[in-house]
């Protein structure tokens, strides 16, 4: 960490708010046999760790725009689908001649049958992707998003208001987050509730038989799938290891189960993950599944066929992620240029959801002939850079993990957040890199090393449509 007591790591949260639910006992706290903590847990924990990530709010025509849009594809919908993917608007990060593509699903929709997918729109710049995507959505659920939003703070959907009290003030006391208020406790309740009707509302007209989530906390969606008996499962988004706060601890099943939101299964990207989540509670319960991940599989091909060490001239890739974090990282890449002056070619891929501009990197960087800046939606996309790249670059980000199953080596920038990925270092498979210097110098030997085979098969498993077949088997 940098020393500002105002960031914590995702570790350090994790022991701080195992320590609250030991202590106060809020998975007791239910209302209508749901766990209102679990609602909650997530949101605290981002608050707590405080690394000013905000994404850009969506525009009230846009939101208009979807709920048109939204209406004519539930009155013309088609019903009866093999599985359902429930994707958003920023997963449209590859193009080809065809158009757009859906990161997570199009590549699934057109290797087994039966298949589609609704998208919202979490993130502004997009709408040109959105208009060019390969492949459309069959509904637009930006609409229950918004509108549930509303209708949760008009209309109360519970007279529970202990239940709120008590959780409230456990929060404001121990935490000190004196803004979940028992109001903000019960809208986030109401909420959930009003856009779970909605979700069902949508789920009874497309009829599908699978539902399939690439991120967590999707839970108004859980329980409308619930409701209609519809198998629920979340796909592996980004670093999900036991200390992630939507992933709940084993301890969390002496409580009432169905009360915790679990979805009925878990798909993640490798064995090294099934490790990790091993003592967690879906570990225990035996739902989590090795499957790999399409681009992932389609970078490490690419690097395979094309790449070429660049020993005179050194291609580096980072992986930007946004609010203070991305920052650090600026002033860390401003400082290693003014050191290393030799050829190179220094990509710099920002975060599609929280950076929408360049705007956290001054002229040190911009100025810098060598360096070139990549827009979040932008073309080549992340994957395809990394493969075709000598060493990726982040402080804490997923694409660690995916430059390793690509094959690429990845360095690890020694700054705020950089413990949620030490383990990679410590194991060997990443470098640490704690100064602009050590940067410098480990480019100037060109020293980042080789990832076996076997690094890469551990991180991300090989033959993703194989292995999705089987889970969408297991769901009947």
């Amino acid at each position: 960490m940098d020393g500002s007591p105002a960031t914590r790591s995702e570790a350090e949260v994790a022991f701080i708010l195992g320590e609250f639910e030991r202590r106060r006992d809020v998975f007791r706290l239910t209302v209508d046999g749901i766990s209102i903590w679990r609602l909650l847990r997530f949101e605290i924990a981002l608050r707590m760790q405080n690394f000013g990530l905000a994404q850009h709010a969506i525009s009230r025509g846009e939101i208009v725009a979807s709920i048109f849009r939204a209406t004519r594809q539930f009155i013309f919908a088609r019903r009866g689908y093999r599985y359902l993917g429930a994707t958003l608007i920023s997963a449209l990060r590859r193009r080809d001649e065809r158009g757009w593509h859906d990161v997570y699903f199009d590549y699934v929709i057109d290797k087994i049958e039966g298949g589609a997918k609704m998208a919202y729109i979490d993130a502004a710049g997009f709408e040109d992707n959105a208009h060019h995507a390969y492949r459309q959505p069959v509904f637009d659920d930006t609409s229950v998003l918004a509108l549930s939003a509303v209708l949760g703070r008009i209309f109360r959907t519970s007279n529970d208001g202990p239940t709120f009290r008590a959780l409230s003030e456990f929060i404001v006391r121990d935490l000190g987050l004196s803004e979940f208020t028992p109001e903000r406790v019960r809208r986030k309740y109401d909420v959930l509730k009003w856009r779970a009707r909605l979700y069902r509302l949508v789920l009874s007209r497309l009829r599908p038989r699978c539902v399939l989530v690439p991120n967590s906390g999707q839970f108004a969606l859980f329980l409308a799938a619930k409701n209609l008996g519809i198998p629920f499962v979340e796909m592996q988004h980004g670093v999900f290891t036991e200390n992630h706060p939507d992933c709940l601890p084993a301890s969390a099943l002496n409580y009432d189960s169905e009360s915790l939101l679990l979805p009925d299964g878990l798909t993640v990207y490798g064995s090294y993950w099934i490790e990790r989540l091993g003592g967690t509670a879906l570990g225990k319960l035996g739902r989590v599944r090795a499957v790999g991940a399409p681009l992932v599989e389609s970078g490490r091909a690419l690097r395979q066929r094309r790449f070429v060490a660049g020993l005179n001239k050194p291609t580096l890739t980072l992986t930007s992620q946004g609010g203070i974090v991305g920052l650090h990282a600026a002033k860390f890449v401003a400082a290693f240029l003014k050191l290393y002056t030799g050829p190179l070619q220094f990509n710099i891929r920002l975060h599609p959801g929280y950076e929408a501009s360049a705007s956290g990197y001054g002229a040190g960087v911009t100025d810098d002939a060598r360096v070139n800046l990549w827009p979040g939606n932008s073309r080549p996309d992340t994957y395809e850079m990394i493969a075709m790249s000598d060493l990726h670059l982040s402080v804490s980000s997923a694409c660690h993990f995916e430059a390793l199953g690509i094959g690429t080596p990845t360095g690890i920038l020694a700054l705020p957040s950089h413990e949620l990925v030490l383990d990679l270092a410590k194991s060997g498979d990443a470098l640490l890199i704690d100064s602009p210097e050590t940067l410098a110098a480990v480019v100037k030997g060109r020293s980042w090393g080789v990832v076996q085979p076997a690094t890469s098969d551990r991180y991300f498993r090989d033959d993703h449509i194989r292995n999705m077949r089987d889970v969408l088997a297991e769901c009947g």
